[in-house]
């Protein structure tokens, strides 16, 4: 694995949701996908894409867990 981005998002379909997702060792984020295949997404990125979204907008009046917003903003992608 190189560790490089091989995933075009416009030709993802919309269908594709994330089916299971659970820790892998102490280092990343485990999800199986509804078209069957699965991703890792270390835990650095998915803090560096929170921090991006909490720079683009406002924090809203109700805090979500970081495992909440980590599901909304993989589910947006």
């Amino acid at each position: 694995m190189s560790g490089r981005q091989l995933l075009i998002f416009s030709e993802v379909p919309e269908t594709v949701k994330p089916l299971k997702m659970e820790p892998c060792g102490n280092y990343a984020l485990s999800i199986d996908w509804s078209d069957g295949h699965k991703s890792l997404y270390p835990y650095k990125l998915i803090k560096s894409l929170l921090l991006e979204d909490d720079d683009d907008k406002e924090e809203d009046s109700t805090r979500m867990t970081m495992e909440d917003r980590a599901h909304e903003k993989l589910q947006a992608s």
